[in-house]
């Protein structure tokens, strides 16, 4: 290689940097054509598809152009740069470096030629002369000449450049193949860029209806074709004034239909579709618009509904004006009808279900009308205008017919079978419902004989007045008085009520109560029914003795293990526990025994059963079952278990003794209650006895009555009626045993009367006279019957009279003993007290020293002993008597407690306060023997007569004026002038009353309270002066004269009616009881003067007899000033 001239020149390499920038060109026109060639391929298959918008085609040929012209300009001025070495690319180091890579000895020495030059061309050489660096720099330079021009030309990027180019054409050429028509279009509209081409819809809708104009309500169909491409559904579009609907409509085969109902208003029709192809230029095709016209139809715009129910209910009328959904009336009602029409009408008609039609009022368009609604239906109004056309599908309104139910009416006392008493009179309670009123109330009865008598089949009837008929709801009280219905024992009345209601449209319906029954009860049953009850109440009694005694025996062991060991082991506790647990179960028994005698015992006043002395006992004994667990035996446990779960040894053994003292208490209690019980049953037993022998002799009578009367019709059941009272005189009999067998169990009293009464029934020869008149009746020999009837009567009468004398002869002996048994605890007590008193005085002035003490102290314990025999003969009393009251127990008790301080006190040398104690002992004495007087006073005052019959018809008259002025006040309601004068007569009955009160005082027959009766009246009195009287008032008023009526019945003894009572016989030479009047005609015994004529009459000394008689005045001043403190208050 022939080395260069200037080794400069050949040192910056310009021939290859010429080769390298022709590359280079050749490879970005390469670049440049292949991006501006796919770039006009992608914008005309874009647009082959999208038909883009003119805006779109413009920004692209613009952008195109710009960016290509501007590309190709720098690509021109990027090659001149190259070639002539103006960037860094092509600079001399950088050429060597890029081309001598492979030859280090060569780079180095061009890259070493190149570096001096440069040094020295900058006089930057240092480190080496001149001379060698340009000799250096020419042999680089030869080297450098030497090297080929194209050594770097990029060949290889070329091609590859080529390549890419040919598959974009290529690509193009097939995309132009596939699509030539859409290609050419594109290419056209690219080129084209401001003009518009419509896009070419690949569908076509088209709609049509045969109705243009319709009427309000009509149906219309509706029919449509697709073209093209075939879609599965189309959405019709409705659009009215006032609203927008949308139909998704199905397509088959190209078509499609739909049906549009009941069109109101005028409105346009279109069809559409959606394209779901995202890359088409177009989303909806929609069809024409179709127009239609909807002729509206009348139209009942507003309707107003009046309803005017029935008169009769009272009730408000109402209005409907808005939404009706149905409508409710009761049937009757009067209903108005108002509409407004949408437009004038010429005709209107009211159409029911049912098919009847009613013509309505017609003015311009408005319609009237009116109907009587008297059932369910559905109602609706049919308008017709001048066109004859009519309102279609009308509203449909329910209407509803409400009928009045029927009444309801139910006997609220006594809702139940009862009894009837001799005074015929049963008060009734009822109770009456219903929606608007009442018209009619009656009440309906039928007479039930007993099953040995002709039936009554006939039906009764009372009328009874309502107070107010327009009231919902009634409670009305009525005092049936039965005795103008003739009952007979046994005979029954099954009544019952009905009530109509004020139904002035249907006719008034009616309601009727449950069947009861009132039954007028035998002597014999009711008897029966006291027996029973007594044997129940003696055989528990003596079951409740027997658990007692056992629980008591527990307790006393018990009581005697704790007193060895305070301390009480877990079985011990459970012991106690479980006597406990026995005495509550205990208590229930009481309890129900209670209620036994008091159920006989109200049953008994109700039937005037007892005569007042054994129904007062009955009470109190009835009183003392109910009272024998004593609060003290109820604490006893409550201390006993609270000890037990403190566990205090203690507190244990007291509360043990003093359980074991209560349940000795108690067990006496129950002892003494068992006897005076048996004592009871013997009076009653007297008392049945008389009653059942009374009851026979007049039934007998009547029998006799009957077969004289020769009358067929009363004959008919003479035999009957002789075989029930030879079957009761029987059970008379058994009485008769019954009493002997109680006579014998009594020491006190004498059981010869018994046996003797027995005999007698046997000789009177009563059985077999009435077998005898009962065969011959069975025979028909009704005037054989006559005579052996008339013997049976007789001895019945007999009977009876020597039952009542015996029945009086016993209670005057049992009255007797009780009387002296009375006096001499009195006069042990007024003895006792005589002794206390000189031994009180000795007391008080012996000295604290003397000898005289201890004997003083012996004296006192012997009084004590006294005072304990005292207390064991009244203990004995009290197994006979109610009168013996537990005060007197508490009063001999505080005597003992004074008794025993004393001695204490004398034993420690205390004579005052010795003195003192027997001074409060002495008083103690003098109240139980006071007690003891007024005790025999009360009892011995029991059975005599002060003017108590005058104020008992005083009472009953005034029981019939506040019946009759109760039913005068059902009748008055609302009436103020009749309620003031009812209300001065009922304040006339309340001073009438409590002159009978000051009459009476504290007369004990009278149980009933008098005084809260005349309190009651005030009251009701008020109450009628008011402007409305309250709606209770009837009820206080019928609570009154209940009042008025149980204290009748409380205080009078017993007095048969005319069924059951015999008139007794003029005979009485049988007569056996004692004969006159009593020695004080009648006037009560003094107590205190009888015991003092007594005691004189003993064998006393002088001294004592003065002693006593001073005794008595005192005491006699203190009772007398104690009943004057009395009146005064």
């Amino acid at each position: 290689m022939t080395p260069l001239q200037d080794p400069k020149s050949a040192l910056r390499l310009s021939h290859l940097a010429r080769e390298l920038a022709k590359g280079r060109f050749q490879i970005g026109l390469l670049m440049w054509s292949t991006i501006v060639l796919a770039a006009l391929m992608l914008m005309a298959w874009v647009e082959s598809w999208r038909y883009l918008a003119p805006l779109v085609r413009t920004i692209f040929d613009t952008s195109i152009g710009i960016a290509g012209g501007g590309t190709l300009v720098l690509l021109i001025v990027w090659y001149y740069l190259l070639r002539d070495q103006k960037l860094t690319s092509t600079q001399p180091p950088v050429l060597a470096r890029a081309v001598l890579g492979s030859n280090s000895d060569v780079r180095d020495a061009i890259l070493n030629a190149v570096q001096l030059s440069q040094q020295i061309q900058s006089n930057q050489l240092t480190g080496s002369s001149t001379a060698l660096a340009e000799a250096a720099i020419q042999q680089g330079a030869n080297r450098a000449a030497a090297l080929p021009a194209d050594l770097l030309y990029p060949e290889a990027m070329i091609q590859i450049w080529r390549k890419r180019l040919v598959t974009v054409l290529i690509i193009l050429l097939l995309v132009y193949a596939v699509n030539f028509d859409g290609m050419n279009g594109a290419f056209l509209r690219l080129f084209t860029p401001g003009v518009t081409y419509p896009y070419p819809l690949p569908v076509s809708l088209a709609i049509d209806t045969d109705q243009q104009e319709v009427l309000a309500g009509d149906t219309i169909l509706v029919t449509g074709q697709i073209r093209g491409r075939q879609f599965s559904s189309v959405t019709l579009v409705q659009q009215s004034r006032d609203e927008q609907k949308f139909y998704s409509v199905p397509v088959k085969h190209g078509e499609f239909r739909v049906t549009l109902p009941h069109v109101e208003h005028t409105f346009k029709l279109l069809a559409t579709i959606q394209n779901g192809r995202f890359w088409e230029p177009w989303q909806t095709q929609q069809s024409d618009t179709l127009h239609i016209t909807v002729i509206n139809r009348p139209v009942v715009q507003q309707l107003t509904v009046k309803i005017r129910p029935p008169a009769y209910t009272h009730l408000p009328g109402s209005v409907y004006s808005r939404d009706i959904l149905e409508i409710n009336a009761m049937r009757g009602s009067k209903i108005s009808l108002e509409g407004l029409v949408s437009k004038p009408v010429k005709s209107a008609q009211l159409v029911f279900a049912s098919g009847k039609k009613q013509d309505l009022i017609v003015t311009s368009q408005q319609v009237t009308g009116k109907f009587t609604l008297m059932e369910n239906g559905v109602f609706w109004i049919q308008v017709m205008d001048d066109e004859g056309v009519s309102n279609l599908n009308p509203l449909k309104y329910p209407v509803y017919a409400m009928s009045d139910a029927p009444p309801l009416a139910k006997v609220l006392v006594p809702a139940q079978d009862v009894l009837l008493s001799d005074a015929f009179l049963l008060p009734l309670k009822l109770k009456l419902d219903d929606d608007f009123g009442f018209s009619k109330l009656t009440l309906n009865y039928q007479i039930r004989h007993p099953d040995y008598l002709m039936p009554d089949t006939s039906r009764y009837s009372l009328r009874i007045a309502l107070p107010q008929e327009s009231e919902k709801t009634l409670e009305i009280n009525y005092n049936w008085a039965m005795d103008d219905l003739s009952l007979s024992p046994e005979d029954g009345v099954d009544y019952w009520f009905t009530v109509w209601d004020n139904d002035a449209v249907s006719g008034p319906k009616s309601a009727q109560t449950r069947i009861w029954s009132a039954r007028l009860p035998s002597v014999s049953e009711m008897f029966q029914q006291v027996n029973q009850t007594n044997e129940e109440v003696k055989t528990q009694t003596e079951d409740v003795l027997d658990a007692v005694k056992e629980i008591k025996e527990k307790v006393d062991e018990l009581a005697l293990e704790v007193t060895k060991n305070p301390k009480m082991s877990w079985e011990q506790q459970q012991e106690a526990r479980q006597s406990m647990e026995q005495m509550q179960q205990t208590e229930q028994k009481l309890k129900d025994i209670s209620e036994k005698l008091d159920k006989m015992i109200q049953s008994a006043k109700e039937q005037n059963l007892f005569d007042k002395e054994t129904l007062d006992k009955y009470s109190e004994l009835q009183e003392l079952f109910q009272d024998l667990l004593s609060p003290e035996l109820k604490a006893a446990m409550e201390k006993l278990q609270q000890a037990m779960q403190d566990q205090n040894p203690q507190q244990i053994q007291q509360a043990m003794q003093d359980f074991q003292a209560s349940m000795e208490n108690f067990k006496q209690s129950v002892e003494r209650t068992l006897e005076i019980f048996k004592r009871v049953q013997i009076e009653q037993k007297l008392d049945e006895l008389s009653q059942r022998l009374t009851d026979l002799a007049e039934r007998q009578s009547e029998l006799v009555q009957d077969l004289e009367s020769k009358d067929a019709g009363k004959q008919m059941d003479s035999a009957v009626k002789e075989q029930k009272i030879s079957d009761e005189f029987e059970a008379a009999k058994q009485t008769a045993q019954d009493l002997n067998n109680l006579l014998q169990d009594q020491q006190e009293l004498d059981p010869q009367m018994g046996a003797e009464f027995q005999q007698a029934m046997e000789q009177s020869q009563t059985s077999e006279n009435l077998q005898q008149s009962l065969q011959q009746m069975k025979n028909s020999q009704m005037q054989s019957a006559q005579q052996p009837a008339q013997r049976a009567q007789q001895s019945l009468q007999q009977l009876a009279q020597q039952a009542a004398a015996m029945q009086s002869q016993m209670q005057q002996q049992m009255m007797d003993e009780v009387v002296s048994a009375f006096r001499k605890i009195m006069m042990k007590t007024l003895n006792l007290s005589q002794m206390q008193e000189s031994l009180e005085d000795q007391t008080r002035d012996v000295a604290q020293h003397s000898s005289q003490i201890g004997e003083m102290a012996d004296q006192q314990q012997a009084l004590k002993e006294g005072l304990k025999q005292i207390a064991a003969d009244m203990s004995g009393l009290a197994n006979q008597t109610f009168a013996v009251s537990p005060k007197l127990g508490q009063t001999l008790g505080q005597s003992q407690t004074q008794m025993e301080n004393a001695i204490e006190r004398m034993e420690s040398r205390s004579p005052a306060q010795a003195a003192q104690a027997q001074a409060k002992a002495r008083e103690a004495l003098n109240m139980t023997a006071e007690q003891l007087a007024s005790a025999m006073q009360n009892l011995m005052q029991g059975g005599q007569s002060s003017g108590f019959e005058q104020y008992m018809q005083q009472l009953q008259q005034m029981a019939g004026q506040q019946q009759g002025l109760n039913q005068q006040t059902m009748m008055g309601m609302g009436n103020m002038s009749m309620m003031q004068q009812l209300a001065e007569r009922q304040m006339q009955l309340k001073k009438n009353l409590q002159n009978i009160q000051e009459g009476m005082g504290d007369d004990p027959r009278m149980m009933g309270d008098l005084g809260k009766i005349g309190q009651e009246m005030e009251e009701v009195a008020k109450a009628m002066r008011q402007s409305k009287p309250r709606r209770d008032l009837m009820e206080k008023q019928e609570r009154i004269l209940s009042r008025l009526l149980d204290a009748q019945r409380s205080a009078n003894q017993r007095d048969f009616s005319k069924k059951r009572t015999s008139k007794t016989g003029e005979d009485q030479s049988f007569w056996t009881g004692p004969n006159g009047l009593p020695a004080d005609l009648g006037e009560a015994r003094n107590v205190i003067y009888e015991e003092l004529l007594y005691s004189l009459k003993q064998s006393y000394s002088r001294e004592d007899q003065a002693l006593i008689r001073a005794y008595f005045e005192a005491l006699s001043d203190q009772m007398n000033q104690s009943d004057q403190q009395g009146v005064q208050k």
